[in-house]
Formats: structure tokens, sequence, C-alpha cells
């Protein structure tokens, strides 16, 4: 149900919400960062299942920064699910909340043109 297709939200807190399907025991919801075709990052992936109680949240909620989502939600029970139901959105909340630029590399040693007569080991980390 939320949040829909193409929807802007300008808060980074994100309600999740879905109609519940008959006889389901769980829900699998996942967000990721652009969308799931070229997902840079899954921003969750979690299992909602039935309570001791008998009951099963169509609710979730989830902090987010700044940038373009999709999520996608699917219902399970024992014997059968049902595939996943799609929609992407995007967040323009705080403007403090923008996503951090990816780390980059710096190259330490060696340095640009240098040469090495002997042969050495190259060790990258970060």
């Amino acid at each position: 149900m939320a949040p829909t297709e193409g929807s802007i939200l300008e808060a980074n807190t994100v309600n999740f919400n879905w109609e519940p399907v008959g006889e389901a025991t769980g829900y699998q919801i996942q967000v990721a960062t652009p969308n799931f075709g070229n997902a840079t990052q899954l921003v969750l992936d979690s299992v909602v299942e039935v309570d001791t109680l008998g009951y099963v949240t169509t609710r979730l909620g989830q902090s987010l920064f700044n940038g373009n989502y999709e999520w996608r939600i699917k219902a399970f029970n024992s014997d059968y699910e049902t595939p996943y139901t799609a929609s992407a959105f995007q967040v323009n909340g705080d403007e403090d909340q923008d996503l951090p630029p990816p780390n980059n590399l710096q190259l330490v040693s060696p340095t640009n043109e240098s040469s090495a007569s002997n042969t050495f080991n190259v060790t990258v980390s970060n």
C-alpha cells in the first residue's frame, strides 16, 4: 500500500504498509537503493512472522537516507508464497540525511610514474 510507486517522501522515517494476505504466516520485506535491478545496497531484508498471539503485522518502519529506493514484499506460509510486489520511491527529507559519498581509494604508494627493479606485492586496504 505505501509508499506507492513514484512517491516522494519528505521524512527520513519511512513506514511500509501492505495489505494482509489471507492465511499468510509471514512476509519478507526488502528495500534496495536505487532499485533491485541496479542495487548498490540492500538496505533492509527482514522477515515478519506470526507472533505468539497469532497476529502478523502489516507495517514496518525504517529510517533511510535521502535518495532513491525500491521496496518489495511477498507473503508466505508453510506451503506457498506469493511473488514479490514492488514499488519505487524517493526520500527527500532532512538535507543533513543525504547519502554519504562512496569510499574512494587513494593511492599512497607507489607514486605515479615510479618504477621498481624488484617484484613487489600490492596490498589494498581501506
